[in-house]
């Protein structure tokens, strides 16, 4: 990921606190004529779909089990872009605190505090960004053009990105499709596990019928593989059209049970 620092001349954000504001860059080639080449984010059809199912049996036990999957193409989660915002998430945990890998910094009441987030990511050629004064406030801009963040910071000693400051304003509503919103949809689900028991004939009998049977049901029992993240449910995609891989809102994942009896006379 390719980024720059965002303020001009002497400007910054927050108060009381300081804050350096980074942002990615996208970086296009144009044409002879002038115009933005296209690239390719990711695609739509799925390399392929799998279904499996079984039925076992074994005396009067009896045993059925289902599994689907996709594999491959996309899918572009607004409820992962909007949510990551807000903090919602569990990975933006990282850089809260010391314990999740903040990176420290001196906030405006001369405290230190560990809401640092160190980046994977290169400063674009040419850009400049502010030291950090020892009293939290935006010093002195730097050339880092062409650094790792991870240097500018452990080396050059700029300031940090505070975590929030980087999910509020990289991420949300009216930004761009950043790393991780369009997501690999590969998935394979354990989708349902039938058991049964077969009641002996002398007890059928008892009871006036020919046939009884006792079942319990389990049906959307886990996901095997889920390379969508953050503990997005791929069943939250807002329709069946297979050109509009995407959500919306999204719906938790959630796992049904079922007791049946099944008698003939």
């Amino acid at each position: 990921m390719v980024i720059g620092y965002w303020q001009k001349g002497s400007e910054y954000y927050g108060s009381p606190n300081h804050l350096a504001i980074y942002t990615p860059y996208t970086l296009y080639d144009r044409n002879e004529e002038g115009d933005r080449d296209r690239h390719i984010l990711g695609k739509v059809e799925p390399d392929f779909t799998l279904s499996l199912n079984t039925s076992l049996s074994w005396k009067n036990l009896d045993l059925y089990v289902q599994a689907d999957g996709r594999f491959g193409g996309n899918y572009f989660s607004n409820m992962w872009k909007y949510s990551i915002a807000q903090g919602s998430l569990k990975s933006t945990l990282e850089g809260r605190d010391k314990e999740h890998g903040g990176i420290a910094r001196v906030n405006y009441k001369g405290e230190t505090v560990y809401d640092g987030l160190m980046l994977d990511a290169v400063f674009a050629e040419g850009e400049k960004a502010p030291m950090m004064n020892p009293d939290g406030t935006l010093g002195e801009l730097v050339d880092v053009g062409g650094m790792t963040y991870k240097d500018a910071v452990e080396k050059l000693k700029i300031f940090p990105s505070t975590t929030s400051s980087w999910y509020t304003f990289n991420y949300g509503w009216g930004m761009p499709a950043l790393p991780n919103s369009i997501q690999d949809n590969t998935w394979f689900a354990l989708r349902e596990i039938t058991i049964g028991y077969r009641l002996p004939e002398n007890l059928c009998k008892k009871f006036g019928a020919n046939y009884l049977r006792l079942g319990f049901t389990a049906r959307n029992i886990c996901y095997l593989i889920n390379k969508l993240t953050d503990g997005l449910n791929p069943a939250s995609i807002s329709s069946n059209n297979p050109l509009t891989p995407f959500d919306i809102g999204g719906v938790p994942f959630y796992r049904t049970y079922a007791l049946n009896l099944t008698v003939r006379f």
